[in-house]
Order: structure tokens, then C-alpha cells, then sequence
């Protein structure tokens, strides 16, 4: 995916579940990637039952390179003080 703005114009709901919070995340960015992939839906913004976005608009965004998967893999998720630090593997 690229840089350009994209806007919330609509709103998916995600039901993601796991285990762990890990997994949960991992699940949660899969489905993100699927309504790419299929509905040509890019996100804007993560909410409490999904995300926010819009459909691709090749006028307006630009797709540098697609992400075939995201991986559980090696996928860690610390958290300190009032911050998470997120490692991810993603399948490019």
C-alpha cells in the first residue's frame, strides 16, 4: 500500500478472536488484507468492531506493493507503560 489519504467514509465490522492477543491482532490484519483483496476496501482507521475506509481509488491511491498474508509467525506484542510494541512477519 502507499501513502495517500484514505477516508472513512464507511465502516466493516471485524470479529476477531484467539487465543492471545497476538493471534487476535494477526486475525484482525488478516481480515483487514481480505477486504482488500476482495472488496478493494482500504482502511483509514482501526475501531473498537472493525475499521473505517473507503474503496480504492486508483486517482487517488497508490499501491506500492501488495501484502500476500500476515503471518503468526514470530508475532510478539509487548506492552510498556502506555504503549504496545507490535512485531509482525507479512508475506510481500
Amino acid at each position: 500500500m502507499g501513502s495517500s489519504d484514505i477516508r472513512p467514509a464507511e465502516r466493516r465490522l471485524i470479529a476477531a478472536s484467539g487465543e492471545d492477543i497476538a493471534l487476535r491482532l494477526v486475525r484482525f490484519l488478516g481480515e483487514v488484507l481480505y477486504l482488500y483483496e476482495v472488496d478493494r476496501f482500504v482502511a483509514a482507521r482501526a475501531t473498537a468492531d472493525g475499521v473505517e475506509g473507503e474503496a480504492f481509488d486508483p486517482g487517488r491511491h497508490a499501491a506500492v506493493r501488495e501484502i500476500k498474508a500476515v503471518t503468526y509467525h514470530d508475532a510478539v506484542i509487548q506492552r510498556t507503560n502506555h504503549e504496545f510494541r507490535v512485531t509482525l512477519v507479512l508475506d510481500v
